[in-house]
């Protein structure tokens, strides 16, 4: 009976363990794809008005495809607002950079990394090239000192 009881322990541990393993192989496949797509809008925004390589562009519309099965729900209405954003109002225009910022922001939550002390403000003044200003009342609230996304990321893999 002990014996019955200590293997359904132990094959409850495997399940749960093969689960963790798959959940982060759905992630890292997620984040593997939120890069792509971030990497491609970058060089279409930097390309001036210049308009991008047809190949670019097929790449991404595969990579749209891959969001809408792999992306999650809030992801998708930002990447959506962001595509008609571009599509009414052009590549250059400053509500393209707040909505890449926003998407950003949903990638990170969706991905798990924190966006305590990021915002949209912030973002869209790094994405268009600008001084990053935060203020230091929201690192006091948070209860830590300010700390770069990469320190951040290490902080979270040693926890």
């Amino acid at each position: 009976m002990v014996a019955v009881f200590c293997a359904s322990i132990v094959v409850g541990g495997l399940k749960w363990m093969g689960r963790k393993k798959q959940e982060v192989a759905v992630r890292a496949e997620r984040a593997n794809l939120y890069e792509k797509i971030m990497l491609i809008w970058g060089e279409k925004l930097t390309l001036s008005p210049k308009a991008p390589d047809s190949s670019v562009e097929e790449e991404l519309r595969k990579l749209e495809w891959l969001l809408t099965l792999r992306g999650s729900a809030s992801v998708l209405k930002t990447y959506m607002a962001l595509q008609h954003q571009a599509n009414t109002a052009g590549l250059h225009n400053p509500e393209l950079t707040s909505c890449i910022a926003k998407l950003i922001l949903d990638m990170r939550r969706d991905l798990g990394a924190s966006v305590v002390n990021v915002n949209e403000r912030d973002l869209t003044a790094l994405l268009q090239g600008g001084k990053v200003e935060a203020s230091p009342t929201s690192f006091v609230q948070a209860g830590r000192s300010p700390m770069s996304l990469g320190q951040e990321a290490e902080a979270t893999q040693t926890i």
